[in-house]
């Protein structure tokens, strides 16, 4: 019995990374779960031979980050890595994972020939988080990176680095949504999407690979991708009261800040009002014609709710265009703030440029 109760303690405290084959015995195995499971093997998903690069591609010299330009030092691992993380960086998406249910459907996004058939214009974008989000006939689509499609940059970068592996993965499984056909591929190229030296002869084995290597369940794929498109102004209103992102910047700015007038935030965000008055002008109406009936005019519910209902259509105006004019006010003092905080940054991070002589005299 005492023996009974100590071979159940050791395989309790047998280590979680590892799989227990026919008990513990003099003929156990102690298999590794990285070697049982798939998820947790990080091996590219096309073989040397389906790689459609096969050499490792160029990278980008410098790229814009916090509106800053910065240098890829390309003899250095880590600078590299650092800018294919940022690259195919998510994380914005994955701290809302929860919620974007409210902004898309788990499935797969349309291809590009459908897209196009339901009036979408795509509009390029180099930002991963903005990849498969729409608003109004806009579809915002990150082209497929070169080094995606090589072999060579799977095993030197990718496989060494889950997060990575995991953001790689989820994104390039995200283009065999895009591209299933010739007509795809030929959009593809047009827009701009995908290298020129990638042809269907290429594409058509290299997806059915990357296809076969995802697990069914999206183990070993970034969360973000169980997810095809996703509304822009639902993302907008998920981000100004989430828990995780709310705060004043988000409630202003939401998910993608995309006005750069005021007149066009009016007119995306105050749109309803409009209707609003519509529908109450026609209301309006109808209840001056229900007052001049017998049976209405001296109904005093009627009466009641008509006074209310005209109360109510005198001040709505009026406190939609404070309400208009109150945002206004805020997003003219948050911009100004804005702009001179920058200003002095800026003057103490470019104190060289600003000491020249051409500018000193008119400094202030």
């Amino acid at each position: 019995m005492d023996d009974d109760k100590l071979v159940s303690a050791l395989e309790r405290r047998v280590d979680s990374t590892y799989t227990v084959t026919g008990g513990l015995s003099h003929n156990a195995t102690l298999v590794p779960e990285a070697s049982r499971s798939p998820c947790l093997q990080l091996v590219p998903p096309f073989s040397t031979k389906e790689g459609i690069l096969k050499e490792e591609p160029l990278i980008p010299g410098i790229y814009q980050r916090d509106k800053k330009v910065i240098r890829i030092d390309k003899s250095d691992p880590r600078s590299v890595q650092s800018y294919i993380k940022y690259d195919l960086d998510v994380s914005r998406l994955n701290a809302i994972h929860k919620h974007l249910w409210l902004a898309g459907l788990p499935q797969v996004s349309r291809a590009l020939h459908n897209q196009i058939r339901v009036g979408r214009q795509i509009h390029i974008t180099e930002r991963a988080d903005l990849h498969l989000v729409w608003r109004d006939s806009i579809l915002y689509l990150k082209p497929l990176p070169d080094y995606l499609l090589s072999h060579v940059s799977w095993t030197n970068i990718f496989c060494s680095n889950r997060e990575l592996y995991e953001s790689a993965k989820g994104f390039l499984y995200s283009y065999t949504w895009l591209i299933c056909s010739k007509s795809d591929l030929r959009i593809a190229h047009e827009q701009g999407l995908i290298s020129e030296d990638v042809r269907w002869e290429h594409w058509a084995p290299f997806s059915a690979a990357v296809v076969s290597n995802v697990s069914p369940d999206l183990c070993g794929v970034n969360p973000r991708y169980v997810y095809g498109e996703l509304r822009l102004t639902r993302l907008n209103l998920i981000c100004r009261f989430c828990s995780r992102t709310f705060s004043f910047g988000t409630i202003i700015r939401g998910y993608e800040y995309g006005y750069r007038q005021y007149s066009t935030y009016l007119e995306r965000n105050f749109r309803w009002v409009l209707t609003a008055f519509i529908y109450i002008t026609v209301v309006l109406s109808a209840m001056q014609v229900g007052l001049a009936t017998s049976e209405l005019n001296e109904n005093r519910v009627f009466n009641r709710a008509s006074y209310i209902f005209s109360m109510f259509s005198i001040l709505a105006p009026v406190i939609s265009l404070f309400v208009g004019a109150l945002f206004i006010l805020i997003l003219v003092l948050v911009n100004v703030r804005y702009a001179l905080d920058q200003r002095t940054a800026s003057r103490r991070k470019y104190a060289g440029a600003f000491a020249n002589e051409a500018v000193k005299r008119h400094a202030f």
